[in-house]
């Protein structure tokens, strides 16, 4: 139950839902009441009451849930990448005006959807080199940079024989929705 409103889509469907059914009930009940009460008015008043007052009921109700419900904003997904090696960041490091992407730093940074976070190497020349690239932070301490940051995605692109560990260390400290592990362990 909780996933229906903590959807936004769901959200606005279940508000449509529920003003398209006030409206139809709003509708009858005063197309009845205005039969009843006033048999002697003229249809151009009939009109209004059956609909400009329901109308007017529906837009208070319609303008609050509008503006209680903000833009559907993407969520925008944070990634950061572990190991700024050739394919973690080194491919692009000279080819940054390109649209074509050679690494997971730079493909992450030109999607719309993905945050860059930022990057973690054992190298501080490398860690300077991606802070200067993408303006986000660089980290050689793999816990700091987790403690920072909670990325959705995790992307490991470090040496074969340290997949493994950094992965482990990874599931310690937190559990992220996605591991990219680039190598096979």
């Amino acid at each position: 139950m909780f996933f229906l409103f903590s959807n936004p889509h769901m959200r606005v469907m279940l508000t449509g839902i529920f003003f398209a059914s006030l409206s139809a009930c709003l509708g009858g009940t005063t197309f009845v009441f205005t039969r009843i009460v006033i048999p002697q008015t003229d249809p151009a008043t009939l009109s209004f009451l059956r609909y400009g007052l329901i109308g007017f009921i529906l837009f208070a109700f319609s303008t609050e849930t509008v503006l209680s419900i903000s833009m559907l904003k993407r969520d925008v997904i944070g990634i950061l990448i572990i190991g700024l090696g050739n394919i973690g960041f080194e491919y692009d490091m000279n080819q940054i005006e390109s649209d074509v992407s050679l690494s997971h730093s730079k493909a992450f940074d030109l999607h719309q959807s993905f945050e860059l976070v930022g990057g973690v190497d054992t190298s501080e020349v490398k860690c300077t080199k991606f802070e200067n690239l993408y303006k986000r932070p660089a980290y050689t301490n793999l816990h700091l940079a987790l403690k920072k940051h909670s990325p959705d995605i995790i992307v490991i692109s470090t040496t074969t024989d340290t997949i493994l560990e950094v992965f482990n260390n990874i599931l310690e400290n937190m559990s992220p929705k996605v591991i990219l592990v680039e190598k096979p362990v």
